[in-house]
């Protein structure tokens, strides 16, 4: 049997690769993955991480960043196209051309540029 593991290339970082084509290391970032070939853990230097939970089918239902064991404000929750704040807040709706941006009961718009 192979090693799962394999070097893509290295020229100032090495990228690693499991069996699936994913990227599990890339400089001093380490990535595992779920069933689903989705990115369940994240781990970063300095002891920071990022956990995501998945639905059965894929879809994202939260992200959860920690620094050193604790809580940051980079915690979201998802309800399809809604994505809340570490309080449970609205703080954006996405759709096909960006994203509805929420802040104090106001709505800004932005929009992807891209190349058509």
């Amino acid at each position: 049997m192979n090693n799962l593991l394999s070097t893509l290339f290295c020229f100032h970082v090495c990228f690693w690769l499991d069996a699936n084509g994913n990227t599990t290391a890339e400089g001093g970032v380490n990535i595992q993955y779920n069933l689903l070939n989705l990115p369940q853990t994240i781990q970063l230097p300095g002891g920071r991480s990022i956990q995501n939970t998945y639905t059965s089918g894929g879809r994202k239902l939260k992200t959860v960043t920690l620094d050193n064991t604790e809580y940051t404000d980079g915690t979201k929750t998802y309800n399809g196209n809604l994505i809340f704040d570490k309080n449970g807040e609205l703080e954006y709706i996405l759709f096909d051309e960006g994203r509805i941006l929420h802040n104090d009961g106001a709505f800004t718009f932005e929009y992807h540029l891209k190349d058509e």
